[in-house]
């Protein structure tokens, strides 16, 4: 489906199938950009689905995926979002640092078997690459496939230039990196879809609204990050908004489960962004979508947490949805983070179809205070540390485990506490012999009471 239909993720593995192969095609490179990245959910998730490995095994997908030559992955990152896990050899990831880089996005090429034609599929989404984003949260996601040998506008042609803007900002090496290689199979003018970048910062984060004119209907997805006396949000979809306008949020209802039909249910929601919206809008409904989920052939209630985002501007059956990795938050729809954002032109059918699978419940009870976060401006950051285990040259890189020496690094006026690996015992100051578990990819470093 094209970026101009849209596609809304209504099951768990959607956007990892998006990331299989088509069929008769095998995955040669790709480049993705994200907020948080995890080294698990790249090595025991993405880089399977990647590569069409078929193993239900764990390990033996992590194996599998690790042992892949050929293939080159660059992933963009926030410097401060970067979770421990299984290393990938073949993906190269690249901290960016401030402004904040919140937006989510791909290009991935795949080689046709038989023909040799690159297949470019472009994604713009809401979802990390952490296993949540991948497998379990209720997520969205936009794309569009491309034809090496078409020359018509692409989204993955438009989403190479933000791409070449992070290489240059973070003085990537230009010369037969993977941008490079991708640029080589796109079409050369790219689509129109592409409403804000990571290369340039507005304010607004929407552009032309009052040209959109006032709306019948706002419909807002979204997490539930605004503070509790913002009233940003609104200010900046003012312009869609008039006396006659209904505004229905959907947020995420920790509390709730799917079977019930309570209407009194706790949803953390930032106060001030509803009054803003009463002290203008015709009417606003709150709306909670479950946090817990019927498995239909277990039975059992599993965690699907709401992430999504989305913000769509009905007049009467059309909408104008701009989907992406903009909560309702002052710093996202003001332009502070490099977010990024595309507009899809769909139906209200369509729109209607996506809500109706959110299951969610009226609200009438009292919002509770939205978690507060400190932002890592005010953080006072780690020690820089560096981590080398050098493996025992007759050792098999197949293997779930590896002999070798651990190497730590510190900066010398600020060593650390204590090092845990368990079930190991680790000694600082000294040249450790060493055993790594591939089920246990996780080592902690404690620079008195903060983990490093």
């Amino acid at each position: 489906m094209s970026s101009r239909d849209g596609k809304f993720l209504g099951s768990e593995q959607v956007l990892l199938e998006l990331c299989e192969p088509p069929a008769g095609t095998v995955f040669t490179c790709g480049a993705w950009v994200t907020h948080d990245a995890s080294l698990d959910a790249i090595t025991g998730l993405l880089a399977p689905a990647l590569l069409g490995i078929e193993s239900s095994a764990p390990l033996r997908r992590r194996q599998e995926a690790r042992a892949a030559v050929g293939r080159n992955l660059l992933i963009f990152a926030a410097h401060d979002r970067i979770h421990g896990g299984a290393y990938l050899p073949w993906a190269d990831i690249v901290q960016v640092g401030p402004p904040r880089l919140h937006a989510k996005f791909a290009i991935l090429q795949f080689r046709n078997e038989t023909t040799g034609k690159i297949i470019s599929r472009a994604i713009v989404t809401s979802a990390n690459l952490t296993k949540g984003g991948l497998t379990r949260n209720r997520e969205i996601v936009v794309w569009e496939d491309a034809n090496s040998e078409s020359g018509a506008p692409s989204l993955a042609s438009t989403l190479l230039q933000e791409l070449r803007f992070l290489r240059k900002e973070t003085k990537l090496s230009t010369r037969d990196d993977v941008i490079t290689v991708l640029g080589r199979n796109l079409p050369k003018s790219g689509s129109k879809g592409l409403v804000h970048s990571t290369i340039d910062q507005r304010t607004p984060l929407l552009p032309s609204l009052d040209s959109i004119g006032a709306a019948d209907d706002i419909v807002i997805v979204t997490p539930a990050f605004a503070g509790e006396s913002s009233s940003g949000p609104v200010e900046a979809l003012r312009p869609l908004i008039s006396a006659n306008t209904k505004v229905l949020i959907y947020a995420d209802a920790p509390s709730l489960e799917d079977t019930s039909r309570s209407v009194s249910y706790s949803i953390p929601f930032s106060s001030g962004v509803l009054e803003g919206f009463r002290g203008v809008a015709n009417d606003i409904d709150l709306l909670g979508v479950p946090r817990f989920v019927t498995q239909e052939q277990r039975g059992n209630l599993i965690e699907r947490r709401l992430h999504a985002k989305m913000i769509a501007v009905v007049h009467g059956t059309a909408v104008r949805a701009f989907v992406g990795s903009a909560n309702l938050t002052s710093p996202a729809l003001n332009g502070d983070n490099r977010e990024l954002i595309v507009e899809v032109q769909t139906s209200r059918d369509t729109l209607d179809k996506f809500l109706k699978g959110l299951d969610a419940r009226r609200h009438s009870g009292s919002v509770s205070v939205p978690r507060t976060t400190t932002p890592s401006s005010n953080v006072e950051p780690l020690p820089e540390l560096q981590a080398r285990f050098e493996i025992d040259y007759e050792q098999r890189a197949s293997s779930s485990k590896w002999h070798g020496t651990l190497f730590l690094e510190w900066d010398k006026h600020r060593p650390p506490s204590r090092v845990e690996y368990p079930p190991q015992q680790c000694e600082l100051l000294a040249e450790q012999r060493f055993v790594l578990f591939e089920s246990q990819s996780h080592l902690t470093v404690y620079f008195g009471d903060k983990k490093g």
